[in-house]
């Protein structure tokens, strides 16, 4: 069993370790209802209440662990008013200490429907709940929180549990929303409910692998690992006359152009890149892109391989 949280008051808190086999279902805390708005304008504060029912299976005290899944951009951390009303009591939520546990939360339920750049953040309630053994109660979260200053549809999520339950995938309660979208912002949409969109283009429309292909990377889609390099490079593969060769060694010649925010560039005609004879027959050619230091490597998502180029019929 994880580490859990007992009570904490302003930054003094209490850690408690419990058994690793937990038999008894303490407090079972589920969500039966959402509201939440659809829509928001960049900066809004948003309001989002939670229905929450509580069985006790034993009489005892826990504190409340909530989850909130948003945008990475989100500051949610900082300018989140967590509350929880009920019939056993009412308090206020603070921000967890613990870094792991909102990666716990990702690993056990994921992101829901966003393909990427979104994040857990962890809450734990600065009081206790008491609970009496059968007797179920119910209460309300309430959440006023800021949503980020770019354009964005994305599906939200919250997990709540009990520090008695601890953080496992047998008790804990999940609940997506439908994706909300934020407008107002000066950039295009981006929707990270969609089906994830593909980085890399090829210029011209129709070509060989003998000619001059100008290859845009766009790091803003994907997501990918590059978003925010202060350089990108491209390594390449090419099979010519039955013969592999590759170029990954970061210098002038592969360096791609930045054209706009996390676009690059770069034209690519494969026998001097690949310093191949004027007669190289070229059957194959594959490019990653990566950063300077050659540790953060960006491949195609849907194959896990190099993105591979395909030649098209030239007419």
């Amino acid at each position: 069993m994880k580490n859990l949280f007992n009570k904490f008051n302003g930054r003094v808190f209490k850690i408690i370790i419990f058994p690793l086999l937990f038999l008894t279902l303490t407090f079972c805390i589920t969500i039966s209802k959402i509201d939440q708005p659809s829509n928001a304008t960049i900066g809004e504060k948003i309001k989002i209440n939670l229905q929450v029912d509580v069985k006790p299976s034993e009489s005892n005290e826990y504190n409340v662990i909530l989850g909130v899944l948003v945008p990475e951009n989100w500051e949610i951390e900082t300018n989140t008013l967590a509350t929880y009303t009920s019939d056993n009591g009412s308090g206020t939520f603070s921000l967890t200490p613990d870094a792991t546990l909102a990666l716990q939360m990702t690993d056990l339920v994921g992101i829901g429907k966003n393909y990427g750049r979104v994040k857990w953040v962890a809450f734990v309630s600065d009081g206790k709940i008491k609970g009496t053994n059968n007797v179920n109660f119910s209460g309300q979260i309430h959440l006023e929180m800021t949503v980020g200053n770019e354009n964005v549809k994305t599906q939200l999520g919250y997990i709540v549990a009990t520090s008695g339950w601890g953080i496992s995938d047998k008790n804990i309660d999940v609940k997506f929303t439908d994706c909300m979208e934020v407008s107002g912002g000066t950039n295009s949409l981006s929707d990270l409910c969609g089906p994830i969109p593909f980085p890399v283009t090829f210029k011209p429309s129709q070509f060989t692998l003998d000619d001059v292909i100008k290859i845009t990377f766009d790091a803003n889609k994907g997501p990918t690992d590059l978003l925010g390099a202060e350089k990108v490079y491209i390594c390449g593969t090419v099979i010519a006359d039955g013969i592999q060769k590759d170029v990954c060694v970061a210098n002038s010649s592969n360096i791609l152009n930045n054209i706009g925010p996390n676009i690059w560039e770069i034209s690519i005609w494969g026998k001097q890149f690949f310093n191949l004879p004027m007669g190289a027959n070229i059957t194959f050619m594959s490019f990653n892109f990566r950063n300077e230091v050659g540790d953060i490597i960006v491949k195609n998502r849907d194959t896990l391989e190099d993105f591979q180029i395909t030649p098209s019929c030239k007419f």
